[in-house]
């Protein structure tokens, strides 16, 4: 059963993968520096990865209350936001949703926090202050 799941869920991120636009770490870090502050990073994982690692700047919003919380905040319709999971699967499965709820500007993170992280990116938390 648990194999049968793996497999639904590979097939809904690649179903939704072609309908989402990913940004490689690279991109958003390009994005980030250029300071125009319209670009939000959004985490959408757990607090212990969270407290372990995060991209400097980014926005937690727990995967549970992301839809709510978002859809409350008008002056992100208009901005790029940046979903990242860890590996970079469940954030293209939120950006589909995000897009079909009205936002325009919504991206996920290619490779996820695991990629920014080996890309040598900025982060801050637990796992950075052991560096």
């Amino acid at each position: 059963m648990r194999e049968e799941l793996s497999e639904r869920f590979l097939q809904l991120v690649q179903e939704a993968r072609s309908r989402v636009r990913e940004m490689s770490p690279g991109e958003v870090e390009a994005r980030r520096l250029a300071g125009d502050g319209r670009v939000h990073v959004v985490d959408i994982r757990d607090d212990k990865a969270w407290v372990l690692g995060h991209i400097q700047g980014a926005e937690r919003i727990g995967r549970e209350l992301l839809e709510r919380d978002l859809r409350e905040r008008a002056e992100l319709q208009d901005s790029e936001i940046v979903i990242c999971s860890g590996s970079g699967l469940r954030s293209i499965l939120v950006a589909d949703v995000l897009t079909r709820m009205g936002f325009r500007h919504v991206a996920s993170l290619a490779g996820g926090f695991n990629a920014w992280r080996a890309a040598g990116f900025p982060f801050e938390g637990q796992q950075h202050a052991e560096l």
